[in-house]
This record gives structure tokens, C-alpha cells and sequence, in this order.
């Protein structure tokens, strides 16, 4: 007998590149990309609120700072730029990861995981289902950070008991790689 729900069908991802924001004052730098995510029609989707939000605090960051080296005396460095890169596009789950890149070389992440049937973003416990499986995965986490540490004396991590690693709370930063 046929199903009366219909499947609702997986919509594809893609990235387009969207309005870049490029400057260069002296010692002062910005190259800034800002990713678009579209399904085949064209449509964006409405994780591109998100993404637009995390862009535009970088461009506000770079104008902070370009404000503030105004009043200093001297040189002033700093330069800011961003990458992105999907990490993952499988049946179900498309990943992608931002780097906001520094000057000195250091890197913070953004990711984003959106379910294909929803075109919504997922969080890691939507992912994981429940607070049993949380568990389970945090429980995991510590075991292969305790081994770790075993094996090889130059690995230190914290545990919750020295203010470290106390578990999943579901709402963690994470994305998906092409192994899902």
C-alpha cells in the first residue's frame, strides 16, 4: 500500500560567493569573503542570516580597529582575512567551515551543518538525537583524552575536576568532514 506522508525531498547546497569587502590603509588590511548558500533553485537558505551576522562582525572588527590605530602613535598592524570551505556533502548533511584568518597567524572557526530534507542548520545534539547519546560521546571523549595523555607525555588536556572538558552540552561548534 503506498505511504500517504510523501518523503519531502533533499534539497542540494551550494556556495556562491557573495559581497566581498576588500581593504588596504597603509599597515592596515581586510580581505573578507562572504559565502552564499543557495538549494538548486537558486533559493537562499536562511542559515545565510548566520553566516551574513559572523561576516559582518569581522568587517566591524577590522573598522574597530582601524578606528583605534588612528589615535595611536606609530604603526599599527593588523590585517584580517577569511576562508571558506565545505567540509562535508553527503546524502543527508551539508558541512562548511569559516577561518577568520589574523595577521600573526592565528585562526577561529565558524561551522555550519545544515540537514538537506530541512535546509536548516543542525545543532550537535539535534545530531546526536538525545541526552543518553550526549553522554555516551562525552564519556568517549574522555577516555580517549585520558589514553592520550598516557601514550604520550607531551599531551595535556583538562578535565572537568582542573576546570577542563566536562562534557557535551549539545550546543558545541562542530562540522561534519567528507567521511561524515
Amino acid at each position: 500500500r503506498p505511504s500517504d506522508k510523501k518523503e519531502k525531498e533533499k534539497i542540494s547546497i551550494e556556495v556562491k560567493e557573495g559581497q566581498s569587502y576588500e581593504k588596504e590603509e597603509g599597515t592596515l588590511s581586510a580581505e573578507i569573503r562572504r559565502p552564499v548558500l543557495v538549494d538548486q533553485n537558486g533559493t537562499e537558505l536562511s542559515i545565510n542570516k548566520e553566516i551574513s551576522e559572523y561576516v559582518d562582525s569581522l568587517i566591524a572588527e577590522y573598522e574597530e580597529n582601524k578606528a583605534a590605530s588612528e589615535k595611536e602613535e606609530g604603526d599599527v598592524h593588523y590585517a584580517v582575512s577569511n576562508t571558506y570551505e565545505v567540509t562535508h556533502d553527503g546524502e543527508q548533511y551539508f558541512s562548511m567551515a569559516a577561518a577568520r584568518i589574523m595577521g600573526s597567524g592565528s585562526e577561529t572557526y565558524q561551522t555550519y551543518t545544515i540537514d538537506k530534507k530541512t535546509g536548516e542548520a543542525v545543532s550537535l545534539g539535534e545530531l546526536l538525537g538525545n541526552e543518553e547519546t550526549l553522554r555516551l560521546v562525552s564519556e568517549n571523549i574522555s577516555a580517549q583524552m585520558e589514553e592520550q595523555m598516557k601514550e604520550d607525555a607531551s599531551v595535556v588536556y583538562f578535565q572537568a575536576s582542573e576546570g577542563g572538558f566536562s562534557g557535551l552540552t549539545g550546543d558545541e561548534s562542530f562540522y561534519l568532514n567528507q567521511d561524515g
